[in-house]
């Protein structure tokens, strides 16, 4: 290794640890009690812990049916039930 890559790479590891050192640091007993308490400000908002609507479920697939007669097509979208199936 020569001396100007040497010092390439000691310039380098000086700014790392330079920004390493200007980070702000919190303390875990800190850090866990703001995560506790905004896990319980927003629990009402988790879609883990209180479910979601089967009308808003963004996730859902669309359902439709489309039912084929000799000579006829018919096709029933999500807001009604396909009265052939049933």
């Amino acid at each position: 290794m020569t001396s100007n890559s040497n010092l390439s790479n000691m310039r380098k590891m000086v700014e790392q640890l330079k920004l390493e050192a200007s980070v702000e640091r919190v303390k875990v007993s800190q850090a866990a009690a703001e995560l506790q308490q905004y896990c319980l400000q927003n629990a009402g908002k988790d879609a883990l812990l209180v479910g979601v609507p089967t009308g808003s479920n963004p996730f859902r697939e669309p359902r439709s049916c489309t039912v084929v007669f000799p000579g006829q097509l018919h096709h029933w979208g999500t807001s009604t039930a396909c009265p052939h199936l049933f």
